[in-house]
């Protein structure tokens, strides 16, 4: 038997495990593919915010194909429709469909904003892997610090600490073949395993949060998944939580092993590919008979998000429902939402999410109960705040703000009721925004990074062909978009908000 890749050991140390389960994902993923399109083609993309230019130490395209998901078994399968996120049919064929890739190569530098990797499928197979992919922000960036000569490294667990080894291995390896900062002769890579310090600090971020919550704990659920750098020290979050009390999660993997409560609403891409935010809330109220959740920023909260939740609630008064508070002042669409409450007797729920730590808890609390809102009205997902604070690596998806966006639905030849459309998020927050298209990276010539779009015939100046094969210098400048990027960002921009005043 042959020995398995770095690749395929990488995503065995991600996933906590050998069997390629297919709960290996957020709840919300279940819900939007029960309520969207799950066999339509679409494109998503993977990207950072912020961080500077990182290295990339794997075949990350060979991570994905090695992540595939099997289908669910009769207990997976129980256990989902237990909790109202059973696969349905469409949702089975759809990851046995077929994928494509454009992922930045192994032993490459990648800059901030560019696409690392721009996957094409069938809709709920592709946004299956967001959290997974995501996790690649982690050997990224300790791929960066040790080619920048940082030796010791401290980590949360055992899996965490695997994976720095591996990292080190990958780069060692492709600096001795390529030479682009020569490792080798370097010592070892020390590695310090302290399990129980991150358990200690989990815990002080709980006892704070719930002295924020006046001891009601309960209201708070977790949504770690996409801040965890292996699933072995998110393991270690959710064991910590359910211990003090919290028993909701967003990781369906481990409550189904620890005995917990997946939970999960939607995400931008739903709103997306319903084009409008109204038609986006009708398909989770009406093809779901759980309780339908409303993400209301994705386009503009105030102009558009909030109406149209209300206007969903309307629609059906007698409906109990909640919303999910993303993004931009919380406070001023608290405030528009409980007017509405008060006028039409709707019965809300409110999801605070976005960055949330105890202090700010504290003053949503405070906030809200100046307005009259019930306390069991309120709940808080906590992300980061479980995972990243307490972490003992520097390393964390916070600090690149690491994201993967839907940006194309309906692929080549697609003939549904909308055909191929190109879509973006907008958020109330500046910096949020993503690229729309299937985006791409092109390096000219000269070394001027570009985000251009699959298939777009660039050229330039002196003629040359460009270049995104292996290897090339750090980047030292931002990566500028090409003319058929910003044509297709400003073409969404005025279907999506001409609309609005801006």
């Amino acid at each position: 038997m042959s020995p398995l890749s770095i690749e395929q050991r990488y995503a065995n140390i991600l996933r906590g495990s050998t069997d390629n389960s297919p709960l290996t994902t957020p709840a919300y993923k279940l819900s939007m593919a029960q309520a969207g399109y799950p066999m339509r083609w679409e494109h998503f993309y993977l990207h950072f915010r912020r961080g500077g230019a990182q290295y990339i130490p794997f075949d990350f395209k060979a991570v994905l194909e090695a992540l595939r998901p099997r289908l669910p078994n009769i207990r997976e399968q129980g256990f989902l429709e237990a909790h109202g996120y059973g696969f349905t049919p469409a949702m089975v064929a759809a990851l046995e469909g077929d994928m494509s890739f454009t992922v930045q190569p192994k032993g490459s530098w990648v800059n901030e904003q560019e696409p690392v990797a721009l996957m094409g499928g069938p809709s709920f197979f592709i946004s299956w892997y967001e959290d997974l992919a995501i996790a690649f922000n982690f050997p990224m960036q300790i791929a960066t610090a040790l080619i920048e000569g940082e030796r010791k490294f401290l980590a949360s667990c055992q899996g965490e600490a695997d994976v720095i080894r591996l990292v080190w291995e990958a780069v060692k390896n492709i600096c001795h073949s390529e030479d682009p900062l020569d490792l080798v002769g370097y010592p070892k890579v020390a590695v310090t395993v302290k399990e129980q310090s991150f358990r200690y600090s989990i815990c002080d971020q709980i006892v704070k949060l719930g002295n924020a919550l006046d001891g009601e704990i309960h209201r708070a659920f977790e949504v770690g998944t996409r801040s965890m750098t292996c699933m072995a020290q998110h393991r270690i979050v959710l064991e910590e939580c359910k211990r003090a009390g919290i028993h909701r999660t967003a990781n369906v993997q481990l409550a189904y092993d620890i005995g917990m409560i997946p939970v999960g609403t939607t995400g931008h891409e739903h709103q997306e590919r319903f084009g409008h935010d109204i038609n986006g809330f009708r398909a989770v109220r009406d093809r779901r008979p759980e309780q339908p959740s409303y993400l209301f920023d994705t386009y503009d909260p105030m102009q558009s998000g909030i109406p149209d939740a209300v206007q969903a609630m309307l629609e059906d008064r007698k409906r109990a429902c909640s919303v999910r508070f993303d993004s931009g002042n919380q406070e001023d669409q608290l405030r528009d939402f409980t007017r509405a409450q008060e006028q039409h007797g709707l019965d809300i729920s409110y999801l605070f999410m976005d960055g949330y730590d105890n202090v700010r808890v504290m003053s949503m609390e405070n906030f809200a109960d100046k307005l009259g809102v019930p306390r069991e009205k309120r709940h808080y997902g906590m992300g980061g705040y479980f995972v990243s604070k307490p972490a003992l690596t520097p390393y964390t998806r916070d600090r690149l703000a690491m994201v993967f966006k839907l940006c194309q639905t309906g692929g080549p030849g697609y003939d549904g009721n909308m055909g191929t459309r190109n879509v973006k998020k907008y958020s109330g927050s500046p910096g949020k925004e993503s690229l729309a298209g299937r985006p791409i990276v092109v390096v000219a010539p000269d070394g001027t990074r570009y985000i251009a779009q699959q298939g777009e015939g660039l050229t330039f100046p002196g003629g040359g062909c460009p270049r995104n094969e292996r290897g090339g210098p750090k980047p030292t400048k931002p990566s500028i978009l090409s003319p058929k990027t910003e044509a297709i960002s400003e073409a969404c921009r005025m279907r999506d908000l001409g609309w609005l005043d801006f």
